[in-house]
């Protein structure tokens, strides 16, 4: 069997334009797998990225200790100071 392929990272196995119908089949063959395995590569990464993204928001969204660290002070300055200006 003889493939002529393109050089570098993620290109595709072409069969040579001269090549015999089995190599052309099986050539096929493998190009439907690579774009089914590209698409689960993909699929994969794309999970990951949800997963990174939800472990984020998780650490960092409203219910976060931070969050409230830093705004509780805030709006009992602000209660306080409503207060005292009520009271003059």
């Amino acid at each position: 069997m003889t493939f002529a392929a393109s050089t570098g990272p993620g290109t595709l196995i072409c069969p040579r334009p001269g090549a015999p119908l089995l190599t052309r089949r099986i050539s096929r063959l493998i190009l439907s797998f690579q774009k089914k395995l590209f698409f689960f590569i993909s699929l994969v990464n794309q999970v990951l990225e949800y997963a990174q993204d939800l472990q984020q928001w998780y650490k960092s969204s409203y219910g976060s200790d931070i969050n409230t660290d830093i705004a509780c002070p805030l709006i009992q300055d602000m209660a306080n100071i409503f207060k005292q200006e009520t009271q003059l």
